[in-house]
């Protein structure tokens, strides 16, 4: 990241201006000088990785003839020899050490250059010492024995302190040489008394992810989601200024460490005000000396756009992060593709298209990354490849509508309401708990899951066998996500617990609640406990859930499975499941070409993260990669995903429309149809068409069935009324259908087959 201004200047000695070493030396305006010790100057241009610094000052009293000459290496020595010369003291100091900025100090050495007469046996020697406290106190570096023509040697020091530039700084370094007599009073001459630094290289890897905007809808899905210090990889040590609600992670959203408390207060006012909008909201035409704020009636606080306003401000003064570059991003796809969805925010590459794109003659679709996934485990996926490949495995509660990204709609959840606590402005027709709310609870999010949602499973083989998604699978998802300090688990954080009621309802206790609130926690993917619970994995889990009631202890994932070196495709969960537990309950599937599910199949390395030119080859939820064939439209949910085309047609088939008491009226009907003679009046609907193909059936228990079924899911994408139904008396249709959804009854399109409404085959069609 670039944080701050950087000015070319000549590389001067710091403080003074004397010059320390040729080249240019960079300057933070924001910081002042990069290094603050006389003497010692780093710099990114001018200055080698290995280092020599020559003394320029004899500091002490010298009783060498001429120490200067010890400055540098030009054959002019300091010599010392004779009567008297025996411990004579040559002291030198002023070494300006020059080193490249951003490297680490690996080796530290002193030298001497020098040679003596004709010797005698013993020789005489010069013994080397260095002082780092600017001669109080000396430390030897070794003992020089020169030869008769000029030698060196290198003494390293390294180890004998924890070198830096304070201690090398011309204020503190000096060399002492002492020469020692062997008892012949030879005379020694030294040329030069260098000190040489080795620096290792600066690190090109910062470890920071760089990156650009995925989406910057919602608003407060950069303010809060990423600035806010309850999102950085933190604990005990870094609070205050951190939140003291961070939890350690290896996949930060906060990854900046951007941690200013008042940035967390506004930022909080924002994601969690009791209102989106309110009289007074900063509008166009405002400057920053005219802007109005606006509040919520009740209780009275900003509401969520005059706080987003305060809270970009703060961002902005406060330049938490300063874009390197400005993307802008262009995606193609072949002109014979239809319903290919350009969504708000995330353009082409969205999960909707991967649902709906088809063309004619066509069983497959190709996506191209620009770069390899990071990771395929839920606890460690980060990146928007990582996310859209399991996005297309794993489902979310919740989903937004791709043409305006400001409407939500349940997803795997049949429906949703929401109870205060106190009780103001529930949602839920019954406000109650039953159970004691959880300390801090302020408002629990009641959701509904699907009665027809499997989890997928081996089209050869029991390894893998298929078992409903239930709300325990939600908790296990959610406790653990935000437990991990996952990337995805984020915006989790005003989750105080997941309660579970039955196999298909469930609350989220919340500790805050705001217009952004249901858009955010319903976003993280969900995945079976099954195969991924630290203690209940396998038979244990599905035990429990026959029996109504998985224990809080199995809501745990092991350290080894959470972390981002687990790889879901091949690595051993070490829990007790098989290997190959990428499995989730979404369109696509990880499958081999022998049919398991979740494994290394499914990736051309076998592992997750091809690089380069490898892929991934995912396989319709509903088709078996060993015969190539797929299950018949609407056919068996077991095998077949719940939100296929097929699925959706035979939803239309059975006529609800996700009201009560209308759909309790066709239920009615359609049970007293069964058996009925074909062309029983009010029979028609369910005696031919998707559910019961042929000119005319008399209608099964199949037939009853799926109507209950769909009976039970509400409108195919509640909250909103798209489906009208059977007419019926009792309930008129009103319909209020989502922005940019098409009309209902529309052509539907799963694999090579088209499926028509009535309106275009009488016969066959879907909604006879």
């Amino acid at each position: 990241m670039f944080t701050g201004h950087f000015s070319a200047a000549t590389c001067q000695q710091i403080p003074t201006t004397t010059t320390a070493c040729t080249g240019t030396c960079y300057v933070t305006e924001t910081r002042g000088p990069i290094a603050a010790f006389p003497g010692f100057t780093t710099s990114n241009i001018g200055c080698s990785p290995t280092a020599f610094a020559s003394p320029s000052t004899n500091p002490g009293t010298s009783t060498w003839t001429n120490p200067q000459n010890g400055f540098a290496l030009d054959q002019v020595y300091t010599t010392s020899g004779g009567s008297g010369s025996n411990n004579a003291l040559a002291f030198y100091g002023g070494y300006r050490v020059c080193l490249p900025s951003g490297g680490t100090i690996s080796k530290v050495e002193i030298g001497i250059y020098g040679h003596q007469a004709m010797p005698p046996t013993p020789n005489d020697q010069v013994r080397v010492e260095y002082s780092v406290t600017a001669g109080v106190t000396w430390n030897l570096a070794g003992l020089f024995m020169p030869g008769t023509s000029d030698t060196n040697v290198f003494f390293d020091v390294t180890g004998q302190q924890s070198w830096n530039g304070a201690l090398l700084s011309t204020a503190n370094f000096e060399v002492r040489m002492t020469h020692v007599v062997a008892g012949s009073k030879n005379t020694i001459s030294v040329d030069w008394i260098p000190l040489r630094i080795t620096v290792s290289p600066p690190s090109d890897n910062w470890w920071i992810y760089t990156g650009g905007f995925g989406s910057v809808f919602p608003y407060d899905s950069l303010l809060y989601g990423q600035f806010n210090s309850q999102f950085v990889s933190g604990g005990a040590w870094d609070q205050p200024p951190c939140s003291s609600l961070a939890v350690p992670s290896t996949g930060a959203t906060n990854y900046e460490y951007a941690c200013v408390p008042a940035y967390d207060t506004i930022s909080h006012a924002m994601e969690f005000s009791p209102c989106a909008t309110a009289a007074g909201d900063p509008s166009p035409g405002q400057t920053r000396t005219t802007v109005t704020f606006g509040n919520c009636s009740s209780p009275v606080a900003l509401s969520a756009q005059s706080a987003g306003y305060q809270t970009e401000d703060m961002y902005g003064k406060l330049e938490l992060w300063i874009p390197i570059y400005g993307p802008s991003e262009q995606f193609g796809y072949l002109a014979k593709w239809n319903t290919v969805i350009n969504s708000q925010g995330l353009s082409v590459p969205n999960f909707f298209t991967w649902l709906d794109a088809h063309t004619a003659g066509s069983t497959s679709v190709t996506q191209a990354f620009a770069a390899p996934t990071r990771s395929l485990n839920p606890y460690a996926a980060s990146t928007v490849f990582d996310f859209q490949t399991i996005g297309n495995i794993y489902d979310s509660l919740g989903a937004l509508n791709p043409a305006q990204n400001g409407q939500y709609f349940d997803y795997l959840a049949s429906s949703h309401c929401v109870i205060f606590t106190p009780d103001v402005g529930s949602t839920c027709k019954n406000p109650i708990l039953g159970y004691p709310a959880p300390p801090g609870t302020v408002a629990t999010l009641r959701l509904s899951l699907r009665p027809d949602i499997f989890w997928q499973s081996d089209s050869v083989g029991t390894a893998h066998p298929a078992r409903p998604l239930t709300s325990w699978d939600v908790a296990f998802s959610y406790i653990t996500l935000k437990a991990s300090g996952s990337f995805q688990g984020g915006v989790l954080s005003p989750m105080i617990d997941v309660h579970v009621i039955d196999k298909a309802n469930f609350d989220i206790n919340l500790n805050a609640i705001g217009p952004f609130t249901l858009l955010s926690i319903t976003g993280p993917t969900i995945f079976p406990g099954r195969y991924w619970s630290s203690t209940c994995s396998g038979t244990t889990w599905d035990n429990d859930v026959n029996a109504g009631n998985v224990p809080a202890s199995c809501m745990n994932v092991t350290s080894q499975m959470s972390t981002i070196t687990f790889d879901p495709l091949s690595s051993a969960p070490n829990n007790g499941a098989s290997t190959g537990i990428l499995i989730g309950s979404s369109a696509f599937e990880c499958q081999s070409t022998g049919g398991i599910v979740g494994g290394g199949g499914c990736s051309s390395t076998g592992v997750q993260n091809p690089p380069g030119g490898g892929a991934y080859t995912l396989t319709r939820f509903g088709c078996s990669r060993v015969t190539g064939n797929c299950n018949a439209p609407g056919a068996n949910p077991t095998s077949t995903y719940f939100r296929s085309a097929g699925t959706l047609a035979l939803d239309i088939w059975s006529g609800t429309n996700g009201d009560t008491d209308h759909d309790n009226a066709v239920a009615s009907s359609a049970a007293f149809c069964f058996n009925k003679a074909v062309g029983t009046a009010g029979c028609t609907q369910w005696q031919r068409g998707i559910g019961n193909p042929g000119t005319g059936s008399q209608v099964g228990l199949a037939q009853v069935s799926a109507v209950f079924r769909f009976s039970q899911d509400g409108n195919w994408i509640s909250p909103f009324n798209w489906l009208p139904g059977i007419p019926e008396a009792c309930c008129p249709f009103t319909s209020n259908p989502p922005v940019g959804i098409q009309s209902a009854t529309p052509v539907l399109f799963e694999g090579t087959a088209t499926l028509n409404p009535c309106s275009i085959d009488s016969v066959n069609g879907y909604d006879c």
